[in-house]
Protein backbone atom coordinates (compact mmCIF):
# COMPACT_ATOMS: atom_id res chain seq x y z
CA UNK A 1 0.00 0.00 0.00
CA UNK A 2 1.58 3.56 -1.24
CA UNK A 3 0.20 6.30 0.83
CA UNK A 4 1.03 10.15 -0.63
CA UNK A 5 0.73 12.82 1.88
CA UNK A 6 -0.30 16.17 0.71
CA UNK A 7 2.53 18.40 2.55
CA UNK A 8 1.05 21.76 2.84
CA UNK A 9 -2.25 20.51 3.77
CA UNK A 10 -1.07 18.12 6.67
CA UNK A 11 1.45 21.20 7.58
CA UNK A 12 -2.20 23.57 7.61
CA UNK A 13 -4.24 20.72 9.51
CA UNK A 14 -6.39 19.61 6.59
CA UNK A 15 -4.91 17.00 5.54
CA UNK A 16 -6.46 17.62 2.10
CA UNK A 17 -5.65 20.57 -0.38
CA UNK A 18 -9.79 21.05 -0.33
CA UNK A 19 -12.09 19.35 2.35
CA UNK A 20 -14.84 20.49 1.44
CA UNK A 21 -14.49 18.75 -2.40
CA UNK A 22 -13.71 15.68 -1.00
CA UNK A 23 -16.45 15.61 1.74
CA UNK A 24 -19.07 16.36 -1.50
CA UNK A 25 -17.11 13.70 -3.90
CA UNK A 26 -17.05 11.43 -0.96
CA UNK A 27 -21.14 11.78 -0.36
CA UNK A 28 -21.86 11.82 -3.93
CA UNK A 29 -19.92 8.11 -4.28
CA UNK A 30 -22.87 5.36 -3.11
CA UNK A 31 -19.52 3.14 -2.68
CA UNK A 32 -18.31 5.33 0.62
CA UNK A 33 -20.42 4.43 2.86
CA UNK A 34 -18.56 5.34 5.94
CA UNK A 35 -18.41 8.87 7.68
CA UNK A 36 -14.94 9.28 8.68
CA UNK A 37 -13.32 12.02 8.81
CA UNK A 38 -10.35 13.66 7.00
CA UNK A 39 -8.59 13.23 9.85
CA UNK A 40 -9.66 9.10 10.77
CA UNK A 41 -9.16 8.57 6.66
CA UNK A 42 -5.72 9.84 7.24
CA UNK A 43 -4.74 7.72 9.90
CA UNK A 44 -6.35 4.69 8.50
CA UNK A 45 -3.74 5.29 5.26
CA UNK A 46 -0.88 6.00 7.12
CA UNK A 47 -1.60 2.54 9.79
CA UNK A 48 -1.57 0.27 6.30
CA UNK A 49 0.99 1.87 4.39
CA UNK A 50 4.44 -0.08 3.03
CA UNK A 51 5.49 3.06 1.81
CA UNK A 52 4.68 7.11 2.65
CA UNK A 53 5.43 9.56 -0.38
CA UNK A 54 5.38 12.93 0.91
CA UNK A 55 4.50 15.47 -1.76
CA UNK A 56 4.96 18.81 -2.43
CA UNK A 57 7.81 19.41 -0.28
CA UNK A 58 8.93 22.57 -2.24
CA UNK A 59 6.15 24.33 -0.92
CA UNK A 60 7.40 23.51 2.76
CA UNK A 61 10.27 25.06 4.95
CA UNK A 62 12.35 23.23 6.64
CA UNK A 63 10.09 23.31 10.04
CA UNK A 64 6.70 22.73 8.30
CA UNK A 65 8.48 19.50 6.69
CA UNK A 66 9.79 18.24 9.78
CA UNK A 67 6.49 19.12 11.36
CA UNK A 68 4.94 17.22 8.70
CA UNK A 69 7.09 14.23 9.01
CA UNK A 70 7.00 13.79 12.87
CA UNK A 71 2.49 13.96 12.14
CA UNK A 72 3.22 11.00 9.92
CA UNK A 73 5.97 9.07 11.89
CA UNK A 74 3.19 8.92 14.81
CA UNK A 75 0.78 7.32 12.15
CA UNK A 76 3.07 4.56 10.58
CA UNK A 77 4.23 1.08 11.69
CA UNK A 78 7.87 0.63 12.84
CA UNK A 79 8.92 -1.11 9.84
CA UNK A 80 7.38 1.47 7.52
Amino acid sequence: VVTVVDGPAVASGQFAEDPVAVDQLRKADPNLDHESPLHELFEDQLSAADLVILNKTDLLDEAQQTSVEAVIREEIPPQV
